[in-house]
């Protein structure tokens, strides 16, 4: 059904309604289960460093100074190893850089190059890292550690499917039992991360274990709410990769519970389709009934009905959702605000519910589920990246107001619970025209005028000044929206701070490109949606062109036809993701999860501003 209908048959359905330092690096044999992709859980400083570990590298360090040049050497290596082993990274940087490399023998210059490799993998170098690591793959001594580290480092740099090609590789090289299973779960928890168009490119030889892996997980995603389709082509595999060592893994697909799979027949959507959050409430609605529609097209939703309520002509939101229960509901999607999402959770339905916003108060029972465009958990995503490409002390620049203090809140918790330093910190007026004097705040720049002005007076004379900004801040993180982010760059640059990253969330974007007026972004990184970034699928393809050609379009409800149409991508899936938490969804706001606490997180691109366009940066060579 074409959705140029779109605006005649909301009208009809709305009548029928009612209406720290870095983490220890992981050893020289460290097994797969410290190389599994990493959950994103609120993190948690460093152990403090291990004393034990340094006492026994300065004793193996005196050793190896009374000892001949092989033996001292080898000791001087142990060392380096004890060090890194207890967290002591300088210690372990300064022993390596004096071990004359040209003296030492194939086996311990190997060694050197996987100690240096760690060291880099922990100062959250690395790309460094995979320059050292990967020749020594082929090195059967090392080839364990070595992959090990690799698919860590491809880990950090935020390319899953290397990740796995990484523990593909060193499966053959484990011999425990219990090490080879959470290998198997490693790669398998990493393949689903990667989006269905980067599995389909992904060059594959035929007959090698990489290629039965991707095909398997294909099949897993393609078919992901298709339990029939997915037994079928699961058997189909099996035949074709015979003695695969995703065997397992195949197994569990094929012994999977069907019914974890919903699909009621009558869906009921809380939103607010009148008063102050209509338009939010309609562009939600809007993109709810793009996904439905399009199902129907492909023969997915015959049998599904959705009947909206309007939240804001009722005081009782609980007593809402009953009453559609009663009235045949076995869904709910919604409510959409903050505070009726908090008060559904304190009293929830009996049926599931996947509520449009993350709410206050408890949690609600294990089939509330919520889902948001939070802002608070993109400036959470922006501390997680500033941190894993190697920044530790960062300016932060926000507005002035509650927008501005929950985002300053988030970003502040998640980066010194990393173990991150908040160098600078300051406000700007969002209405203001003028934001040169905040930036100068920012960088300590009006500091240093105030000095030359003090020790002009002093000496009564004219001396030559050239401002410098503090030296002690190696990034910023910007909150703002398009228009005061257009002027922020120009003026760090303008007060000299040209070098400093600038990272930012989707708030500094439009959503559509615009080069005349986003050219003084240049070179600022943000995260956002695929929905905004450009579709990597054809059905979000098909549905964004669609949307903008026959939908009402601004920023706002741009970004909320996505939110609609995740909404309907996600009904059928709660209940597998609630029993497979490994399980990701391609959606049009991110790849989309299921956490432990029922919240449904929301995993970005990554951008940057080239010719005043957002060009993805994580669009890597798998290869």
């Amino acid at each position: 059904m074409p959705l140029r209908l779109l605006p005649a048959l909301f009208a009809a359905a709305l009548t029928a309604c009612a209406t720290a330092p870095p983490d220890r690096p992981p050893g020289e044999d460290a097994t797969p289960q410290d190389m599994a992709p990493r959950p994103m859980v609120e993190p948690t400083r460093p152990a403090e460093p291990d004393r034990e570990q340094a006492r026994e590298a300065q004793e193996l360090s005196r050793e190896a100074a009374t000892s001949g040049p092989e033996r001292r050497h080898r000791l001087q290596l142990d060392a380096v190893a004890r060090f890194l082993d207890g967290g002591y990274l300088d210690p372990a940087a300064r022993l390596l850089r004096n071990i004359p490399r040209k003296e030492l023998e194939r086996a311990q210059a190997a060694r050197w190059q996987l100690l240096a490799g760690r060291l880099d993998l922990a100062r959250r170098r690395p790309a460094a890292a995979l320059e050292r690591l990967e020749t020594l793959a082929s090195e059967p001594a090392l080839a364990r550690p070595a992959l090990t580290l690799v698919a860590r480092a491809h880990d950090r740099l935020d390319r899953p499917l290397e990740a796995a090609r990484a523990r593909i590789n060193l499966a053959p090289h484990l011999d425990e039992a219990e090490s080879r299973e959470r290998n198997r779960r490693a790669i398998w928890a990493g393949l689903l991360q990667v989006r269905q168009p980067r599995l389909a490119t992904a060059r594959t030889r035929v007959g090698d274990d990489f290629t039965g892996w991707v095909e398997l997980a294909r099949l897993a995603k393609g078919f992901q709410t298709e339990p029939q389709q997915l037994q079928q082509a699961v058997a189909s595999w099996q035949s074709r990769f015979d003695d695969h060592p995703a065997m397992p893994v195949a197994e569990e697909l094929l012994l999977r519970d069907p019914n974890l799979v919903e699909r009621p027949t009558e869906v009921a959507v809380l939103l607010p389709l009148s008063g102050r959050y209509a338009d939010a409430g309609a562009a939600v609605r809007d993109g709810l009934l793009a996904g439905w529609f399009e199902a129907r097209r492909r023969g997915g939703a015959e049998k599904t009905r959705l009947t909206f309520h309007d939240t804001a002509a009722s005081e009782d939101i609980p007593a809402l959702a009953r009453r559609a229960v009663e009235e045949g509901a076995g869904m709910v999607v919604g409510p959409l605000r903050k505070q009726t999402v908090a008060a559904l959770a304190e009293d929830p339905p009996s049926i599931p519910v996947l509520a449009l916003n993350s709410g206050e108060g408890r949690e609600g029972s294990e089939r509330f589920h919520r889902f948001g465009l939070e802002p608070e958990a993109e400036a959470v995503e922006a501390a997680d990246r500033l941190w894993r490409d190697g920044h530790s002390r960062v300016a932060m620049l926000r507005p002035r107001g509650d927008w501005g203090e929950r985002m300053a809140e988030a970003f502040q918790q998640r980066w010194r619970g990393q173990g991150g330093a908040l160098a600078s910190a300051e406000f700007y007026d969002p209405e203001g025209s003028r934001l040169s004097l905040p930036v100068k705040r920012l960088l300590g720049v009006d500091a240093s005028e105030q000095r030359y002005r003090n020790l002009r007076a002093d000496l009564g004379a004219r001396l030559h000044f050239e401002p410098r900004h503090r030296q002690d801040i190696d990034a910023v993180f910007l909150a703002a929206f398009p228009e005061p982010a257009r002027q922020i760059p120009p003026q760090l640059r303008f007060q000299g701070a040209r070098e400093l990253p600038v990272y930012a969330t989707s708030h500094v974007y439009s959503g559509r490109p615009d080069p005349d007026m986003d050219s003084d972004l240049e070179g600022l990184r943000f995260a956002d949606s695929p929905w905004a970034l450009g579709p990597d699928t054809d059905r979000l393809f098909r549905l964004r062109r669609e949307t903008a050609e026959h939908l009402p379009d601004s920023a706002l409800a741009r970004r909320l036809h996505g939110l609609g149409i995740d909404a309907w991508t996600l009904l059928p899936r709660l209940a597998l993701l609630r029993a497979h938490p490994e399980e990701r969804v391609d959606g049009a706001t991110g790849t989309l999860r299921l956490a432990e606490d029922g919240r449904i997180r929301r995993d970005l691109w990554w951008a940057r501003f080239e010719d005043g366009r957002p060009v993805r940066q994580s669009l890597v060579r798998d290869d």
